[in-house]
């Protein structure tokens, strides 16, 4: 029994990271990224035992996390909150180099930020996290070729927005 706990609380461990960035993906955030990850950790320790033996850890913690973002949405378009906030934390740092890349992380961010939430999930999961479709649909609770349109609609979304951006400039 010990052991089963000890192997689950280090592959716990062992995910934070993606699961901090999966929650990031998710809500823009650094601070609302963290809340959802303390939120996963909790509800994840609470239910382990519902984890099944040869099931995929990480899928589960993203689906509960995924779920816990959904309800929280969910809460907050029945309140009626729109709540936007940016990180402007860091310092500027001078030189040509670093702030053509800030602007490039930018760019990014706010081409992510325009996507819907579903195709900006889809993304992170299978282009970031390298997630298969297969395991994608798990998480998302969807089919494969479900994703596999997202994913499409997502790229595409990103070229054209990324395009055009650079035809203006």
């Amino acid at each position: 029994m010990e052991k089963i706990l000890q192997d689950f609380q280090d592959g716990l461990i062992a995910a934070l990271p993606r699961l901090r960035r999966f929650a990031y993906a998710l809500t823009g955030s650094m601070a609302d990224a963290d809340d959802l990850t303390q939120a996963t950790v909790e509800r994840a320790l609470l239910k382990r035992s519902m984890l099944r033996e040869g099931s995929n850890p990480d899928g589960w913690l993203f689906k509960i996390c995924r779920n816990i973002w959904i309800d929280e949405i969910r809460r907050k378009t029945a309140r009626r909150e729109v709540a936007e906030t940016s990180e402007k934390d860091e310092p500027m740092v001078d030189g040509n180099k670093v702030m053509e890349d800030r602007l490039e992380v930018a760019r990014i961010e706010e081409v992510l930020k325009s996507m819907p939430d579903d195709q900006r999930a889809v993304i992170f999961l299978v282009a970031a996290e390298g997630y298969t479709y297969r395991e994608a649909a798990e998480i998302m609770g969807c089919p494969t070729g479900t994703i596999m349109s997202k994913l499409a609609r997502a790229r595409g979304r990103i070229t054209d927005i990324l395009l055009s951006k650079e035809a203006k400039s």
